[in-house]
């Protein structure tokens, strides 16, 4: 691809925690992921992020670490790999068309007509549109009664209030509330394409809960940032409890025939 859309708002919501270093090692990355359409070979990662500094290493594993799934020795991105599956399919589509002849040709006939049925350039359809000129008078809209709506998805897949439960049922971790924005956008991408409802997503997330509860991990840095757990399919799971260890009872001595130290030489006379 030599081309991709960044959306500047979604990027500054999901990135605004990065230093400098780390902002430049994320867009080389995902420059070099939409330009190949292949993941980042994982031998060849830092060179290809030109990291040659200690400090430039530790900005290409952070992001890494966050914003990257390692498989089959090889770093992809979640949105990434979406957005190039989308491009993939409008030029198979594109393709198929030509092959076809392309797309219908207009009829001339009816190009010459505007909706209303007068030809074009007549005097009736200049008095058409000049009865359809918009009054911005009557457009203007009122803001006295708009009470502000950070979330409107009234008829949406995935409602708000559910993702309310599914975020109050996550394990609490040491990732930050941004995460949560991202988070967000993936549940509603899942329940929208029809992958997950929000009941699958909420049952993974209390498996998901139960399992690093049972390892101890609650409020750790080692519970997985909610929007790595949506956006890389680890929602999936599986989730297996550990194993309980089981506790070796130390053996009785067997004190049969013993004789206390104090005794022993009585016992002997």
């Amino acid at each position: 691809m030599n081309y991709y859309e960044r959306h500047l708002g979604d990027y500054a919501r999901d990135t605004a925690h990065l230093s400098i270093l780390e902002h430049g090692a994320y867009t080389l990355l995902l420059d070099r992921l939409y330009a190949t359409e292949q993941g980042i070979p994982a031998e060849q990662v830092y060179r290809l992020a030109r990291a040659r500094t200690a400090d430039e290493r530790k900005a290409v594993d952070v992001v890494l670490a966050e914003y990257f799934v390692l498989e089959n020795n090889a770093y992809n991105n979640g949105r990434a790999s979406r957005e190039i599956a989308r491009a993939q399919a409008k030029i198979a589509a594109a393709r198929s068309n030509g092959k076809t002849g392309g797309r219908p040709k207009a009829n001339p006939a009816v190009t010459q007509q505007e909706p209303t049925g007068f030809p074009l350039g007549s005097i009736s359809e200049t008095q058409m549109k000049a009865l359809q000129t918009p009054d911005s008078r009557l457009q203007s809209p009122d803001t006295k009664h708009q009470t502000p709506d950070t979330h409107t998805h009234s008829q949406s897949a995935c409602e708000y209030a559910q993702f309310v439960n599914i975020k109050a049922a996550y394990p609490a971790g040491t990732y930050g509330q941004h995460h949560w924005q991202s988070a967000e956008r993936s549940i509603q991408r899942l329940c929208e394409d029809g992958q997950a409802t929000p009941d699958v997503l909420l049952s993974a997330v209390s498996n998901f809960a139960q399992q690093q509860t049972a390892m101890g991990r609650i409020g750790t840095q080692f519970i997985t940032s909610p929007n790595k757990f949506f956006e890389t399919g680890m929602w999936q799971g599986p989730f297996p409890l550990p194993k309980p260890t089981q506790k070796v009872q130390p053996e009785k001595p067997d004190l049969t025939g013993w004789i206390p130290p104090e005794y022993r030489d009585q016992e002997e006379a």
